[in-house]
């Protein structure tokens, strides 16, 4: 078998790399326990041994003297029969193996002997602990002369006995002891490992850019400085990130956005809408409306830099109030002069947008402006499928001069004066019926697009594009009838059919990748639609990890703290979401932290994609790569890494 690169990096592990902390600890501090313990019961066995062997030779020499002083006179009558009643009583008393008078020529006169037996213990223990004590004689002398001998043996017995009984003892106090001590080294242990698991995911968290503190501060001073550091460095960090934001964002605005207004400014504007202008998804639904205020520099020469500013802001936030409903791009040009990009809208819909500015514009009360700078003046002109940036910007440019005339008399002019009415006039009724049969009658189907890794060509996922079938059969995308369900007030209903029909065709066919549907935010923001939502996802809890949620940033506006509840209840079902459309419309860079995103679709602009550089957006999962969409005119951005690729 071939070694791999990192099989020696493993092998350095070795089982410390099987086992836990704790368990390591654990294992080492019970075998050095166990191994004290046998210890001290092992010295303190053989001391007792010595102890006894050493009391039965004693107890054997006294028995020996004392025979010998009462056999002298004995000795010399030559009556046996009291040496051995002698004997017997000593022999009696169960010390001793041995008990024997013999003559001087060595002759046995009397004697007692016992055979090496041992009741009540077990014969292993005998074999283990040898206890051998020593045969004692000592002459019997008369006169000077030795007229005989006495030996006694002690028996082991006794001896063992009181062996036996200390070991069952000792035996059991070592237990005891070792136990108590083990539970109260692994209850000291365990509020280590409790302090470690604590900076442990302290550090995890840190690393998903969630700023936690840990209050639960060890009483152990080397955990404690420990724990403090990780609290310290979780303030250094969040600062930094902080610091990092406020950077990334400050120079967003300084490079996309007027200083005066907030709104884009031309490069700005001109990036976003060539986006979408050359997006197959938006080409020929949207709207430039170009507003002009005369007699700015004469307000300044009356006014000042300052109250001129705040005219201009006032303007900013007019526009902006009247668009608040639209999917709209805004910029101020230069002076006075404003520019609007409406994605997916009519004429009709400009012309009521242009109303609601010029209403608002003639309640201003700002130091009599009114008698110096009258109302704006409009061009609009409508996108048509081969509308480049400089032609639609020609074209408003043309319908403002006409509607500037002194003798036209309305505030706005459309470009070429086709205005689109019937179009718009033609199906709002209908569309409703036609959207309402494909809802009832489950007629969306889906067109796959896949998500391929930049270096393998590996699928990562597939993005679902959702079709309608009209009268003659054609598919019609998305980007048509989606707006229409706007305008109609079915967006919910149409999503939550793209939705189900999407988990009917999984549960069906099953899924074998990520899929991703575009959703409106107004949906997820619905709770009942939510609900529903919920439910469904609990019905295939299987299917529902695979599904990602995408969402246009363009729409996201103030309601992301809402949005950001929503995605964070999807993510702890497993939901992904990701950002469509990111950099075409004012989205604090620093907020992507919070929604843990699979990735986002950011425009093409290598300026923002610097930016982005000096911010990390962390990952909602381990594990994935960077890969190309099948998209065009626009980049990718996939998490970890941060890295960009234009398609």
């Amino acid at each position: 078998m071939g070694v791999r690169p990192d099989s020696q990096g493993t092998d350095a592990k070795g089982w410390s790399g099987i086992m836990t902390l704790i368990r390591q600890f654990s294992l080492v501090i019970l075998l050095q326990i166990v191994a004290v313990m046998i210890g001290a019961a092992f010295i303190s066995m053989n001391s007792l041994r010595e102890h006894l062997t050493n009391e039965m030779n004693m107890r054997a020499e006294i028995t020996a003297a004392s025979l010998v002083e009462s056999l002298k006179p004995v000795m010399a009558s030559g009556d046996t029969t009291l040496v051995n009643a002698m004997i017997n009583a000593m022999f009696d008393q169960g010390y001793f193996r041995e008990i024997s008078v013999e003559s001087a020529d060595g002759d046995v006169l009397a004697g007692r002997e016992k055979a090496l037996t041992f009741e009540g213990l077990p014969q292993w223990f005998v074999n283990l602990v040898r206890m051998r004590p020593q045969a004692v004689v000592q002459p019997i002398t008369t006169d000077g002369k030795v007229v005989g001998r006495v030996k006694v043996l002690s028996h082991p017995g006794s001896g063992y006995h009181d062996l036996w009984s200390n070991a069952i003892k000792t035996v059991i106090w070592v237990l005891a002891t070792g136990l108590i001590l083990f539970l109260v080294i692994m209850f000291i242990l365990r509020k280590v490992k409790h302090s470690l698991s604590a900076v442990e995911q302290q550090a995890h968290a840190i690393s998903q850019r969630h700023f936690v503190i840990n209050d639960d501060q060890p009483r152990s001073r080397e955990l404690a400085n420990v724990a403090s550091a990780m609290n310290n460095l979780s303030h250094k960090v969040k600062d930094m990130l902080k610091h990092q934001s406020q950077l990334a964002e400050s120079l967003r605005k300084q490079l996309f956005l007027d200083t005066v207004t907030g709104l884009h400014n031309r490069h700005s504007f001109e990036t976003r809408v060539s986006y979408f202008l050359d997006s197959p998804e938006h080409g020929d639904d949207g709207v430039v409306i170009l507003f002009q205020y005369d007699n700015l520099r004469k307000y300044r020469d009356i006014f000042g830099y300052e109250d001129t500013d705040s005219l201009l802001r006032s303007m900013g936030r007019i526009i902006q109030a009247a668009c608040k409903d639209h999917s709209a791009v805004m910029a101020r040009l230069t002076g006075a002069e404003f520019i609007v990009y409406l994605e997916q809208c009519t004429a009709r819909d400009a012309i009521g947008i242009v109303d609601q500015v010029c209403n608002s514009y003639a309640d201003l009360e700002q130091k009599g402006e009114q008698d110096i700078i009258s109302g704006p003046k409009c061009g609009i002109a409508v996108t048509r499928v081969d509308s480049s940036y400089s032609d639609l910007l020609r074209a408003a440019d043309i319908a403002l001069q006409v509607a500037k005339r002194p003798s036209w008399e309305k505030s706005w002019h459309i470009y070429g004066d086709k205005s689109d009415q019937q179009v718009t006039e033609y199906s709002e009724e209908r569309w409703r019926q036609n959207l309402q049969e494909a809802i009832t009658h489950h007629h969306i189907t889906f067109l796959s697009q896949p998500a391929l890794d930049a270096n393998s060509g590996e699928t990562l996922h597939m993005e679902m594009l959702a079709r309608l079938p009209d009268e003659q059969g054609e598919q019609i995308p998305a980007s048509v009838f989606i707006p229409v369900a706007d305008r109609v007030d079915m967006r919910q209903q149409l999503d939550r059919e793209i939705i189900d029909t999407w988990f009917r065709t999984v549960e069906r066919n099953g899924v074998l990748t990520r899929s991703v549907l575009n959703i409106g935010i107004p949906s997820l923001l619905d709770d009942e639609f939510l609900a529903w939502l919920l439910g469904r996802i609990a019905t295939n809890p299987v299917a529902s990890a695979m599904l990602t949620l995408e969402v246009s940033a363009t729409a996201l506006g103030n309601k992301r703290d809402a949005v950001l509840e929503v995605v964070r209840e999807l993510r702890e079902q497993h939901i992904g979401f990701a950002f469509d459309h990111f950099g075409s419309a004012h989205v604090d860079i620093s907020y992507l932290s919070s929604f843990l995103l699979c990735y986002f679709y950011q425009l093409l602009s290598w300026v923002l994609t610097a930016v982005l550089r000096l911010f990390p957006i962390p990952p909602a999962t381990e594990g994935r790569q960077n890969h190309i969409p099948a998209k065009t005119r626009h980049v990718v951005v996939h998490l970890p890494g941060l890295s960009t690729w234009s398609t």
